[in-house]
């Protein structure tokens, strides 16, 4: 797709069959996608909700008229949760899949991690194939004027059509990197999934970089699915844990105490230098803002005792550890660098993928 623009979006108005043409879409792929759509549920001939579903088969409330929110279009309460932990996940680019994202509107747009996800995945080297509403607030205009987005108005006159087209935009779609290219696994969680597009982009045709297919997690929860990891054919694989260890749980205390985590963490660099010739680095955790700090007034505390033992577990170890903490603690900005307290902008995060690039392709080059 080298002179097509890579994200096309179909707009229209409601029921103008934005959906359908999506579903038809999906159905004749033959490049692995990744994404979720949206249907109405009906009851009795009646509109009751509306139905966020993703391509590996999870499904949850966007909205529904029973559900009690802080945020409500007409009479439909929508689900900010369902928002953040069933579309967000499925529309993190992974690994040239095609993204299907459907849609951005309104009720999306409440939430903001779902705002960043949507432009990760749209600065991300995947495609991204999505519906757009036909009016909409500043972000949607943006969105819509964007250099890399193609954008059809669904009519009944094109709306057979439309599959076929762009389905042909998505024939000269990107190649296979060469075999012989340095291989490089990002494992982590939230933050991961954030500058995972920009390394990837920043290390095109010099890495061919890949994320986990679903989030790492606290460390119990690695140590549960640690064999299923991709190692044995990477040369770098980058981890990314520790902050939902140290998040409260429901008694108040992090969720894996800091000895526990620090047995945990040791384990872990076994295994994986057990099943792995490539080099492995750590990551630390970063700080959270200031306005979080009033949710969780010894959250900054505590991330300053995880990543001790994270230095020391990996100096123990052997291998390097890479300085998110220090990255974050020495950028300008204030609060303004953050999204949500915990998260950062997408600006931080090109920045900190740009660092970082440069610090795996440094190891590539260094002498065992």
């Amino acid at each position: 797709m080298s002179d097509l623009k890579k994200n096309i979006f179909l707009t229209g108005a409601p029921q103008s069959g934005k959906t359908t043409v999506i579903k038809k879409v999906i159905e004749r792929l033959r490049q692995p996608v990744t994404g979720f759509y949206t249907e109405e549920e009906r009851v009795g001939g009646k509109r009751v909700g509306f139905v966020m579903k993703t391509l590996d088969g999870k499904r949850g409330y966007l909205a529904h008229k029973d559900i009690r929110s802080d945020f409500y279009v007409r009479r439909y309460g929508v689900s900010i949760e369902n928002i953040e932990t069933i579309a967000v996940p499925s529309i993190t680019p992974r690994n040239m899949h095609i993204i299907v994202l459907d849609e951005i509107g309104k009720m999306e747009c409440f939430s903001g991690v779902f705002k960043q996800a949507a432009l990760v995945a749209l600065d991300s080297p995947d495609i991204v194939i999505g519906t757009i509403t036909l009016g909409g607030d500043e972000f949607i205009r943006q969105i819509k004027t964007r250099d890399d987005i193609e954008l059809h108005e669904v009519t009944p006159e094109n709306r057979d059509s439309l599959p076929d087209l762009i389905l042909g935009r998505l024939e000269s779609g990107p190649t296979e990197q060469p075999k012989d290219i340095l291989k490089i696994l990002l494992a982590g969680s939230s933050h991961t999934r954030l500058f995972f597009p920009y390394v990837r982009s920043f290390l095109k045709g010099t890495a061919s970089v890949s994320v986990l297919d679903r989030d790492a997690g606290r460390t119990d929860e690695i140590l549960e699915s640690l064999s299923e990891w991709p190692l044995e054919d990477k040369d770098i694989i980058h981890v990314y844990s520790g902050h939902r260890d140290l998040a409260p749980g429901p008694d108040g205390d992090p969720f894996i105490g800091p000895e526990l985590f620090r047995i945990n963490l040791e384990k872990i660099i076994n295994r994986i230098l057990g099943r792995t010739s490539g080099k492995v680095v750590f990551s630390n955790i970063p700080p959270v803002s200031e306005n979080f700090l009033e949710m969780d007034r010894d959250r900054n505390v505590r991330i300053a005792i995880y990543n001790r033992i994270i230095g020391e577990v990996t100096a123990d170890a052997g291998i390097p550890l890479h300085d998110f903490a220090g990255f974050i603690s020495s950028y300008g900005g204030g609060e303004s660098k953050y999204a949500d307290g915990l998260h950062f902008t997408r600006r931080v995060y090109q920045d900190f993928a740009k660092a970082l690039s440069t610090r795996l392709i440094g190891m590539a080059d260094e002498k065992d």
